[in-house]
């Protein structure tokens, strides 16, 4: 993608490169994006996938919540979560996919009441 690019572009790039599995590629994309344009909100937000310096918000839930139950989850996946990103509250998954990307857009159409645990099942 060239220096000039559209910001929402190169966004909607790293949301592909990310549906793809395409990780480090989406990351690079990401780093190159934030330093061009560090004031756009997307692309603040696709940066905060990956910032290696902790930037990125997390709900104050998340960090006061007990995930026993979702940890005890993923000891003993059922066989059919194998191979894809999945979703917990407590210990319901409330979504699962085979990408990080359309877990996301799962997760978005829903109204959940806590803030989910998400995981890839390898």
């Amino acid at each position: 993608m060239s220096p000039d690019a559209d910001p929402d572009a190169i966004v909607d790039q790293i949301l592909a490169l990310l549906s793809e599995d395409r990780y480090p590629s989406a990351r690079r994309l990401a780093a190159e994006a934030v330093a061009r344009h560090p004031g756009h909100a997307r692309v603040r937000n696709a940066w905060a996938i990956f910032d290696p310096h902790g930037k990125a918000t997390v709900a104050s839930e998340a960090s006061e919540r007990n995930r026993a139950e979702e940890f005890e989850w993923l000891r003993q996946p059922p066989e059919s979560a194998r191979g894809k990103w999945v979703a917990l509250v407590g210990s319901d998954m409330v979504a699962a996919a085979d990408t990080l990307v359309q877990l996301v857009e799962s997760l978005r159409r829903q109204e959940l009441s806590k803030t989910p645990l998400v995981h890839y099942i390898a």
